[in-house]
């Protein structure tokens, strides 16, 4: 399997010229390469279960307020990212597809929860 941090890499090379009818927000791109340069240990991890209590608040100003380079690893990190663009329109289907299909077979999207392995 394909290390999740050399695909969010990828994501992060998906709108070069910062072209506004890009792939993916220049934001979002952003926080990719972010991300990955980051690569240590947040002071204030955000867990899978920290989103998923946001996500079920309804509380959006409290969900985007929370950062998402504090991600504690980078399965937390895609789930959040995918979540962020559905609700901005921050990218193509295609990249939310793409997402989905790496991050789909390690969390439940319906649950928020680690699939067993």
């Amino acid at each position: 399997m394909t290390d999740l941090n050399t695909i969010i890499t990828m994501f992060a090379g998906l709108n070069p010229s910062n072209d506004p009818h890009g792939s993916m927000d220049k934001v979002f791109c952003d926080q990719c390469r972010d991300f990955v340069a980051r690569a240590g240990t947040p002071e204030t991890p955000l867990t899978l279960e920290e989103w998923k209590a946001l996500r079920e608040s309804g509380d959006y100003d409290a969900a985007f307020r929370r950062d998402i380079l504090d991600a504690e690893s980078p399965e937390v990190f895609l789930f959040v990212l995918r979540d962020r663009l559905v609700h901005t329109a921050g990218s193509t289907d295609f990249v939310i597809s793409a997402i989905s299909g790496f991050i789909d077979s390690i969390i439940d999207p319906r649950t928020v929860t680690r699939k067993e392995v």
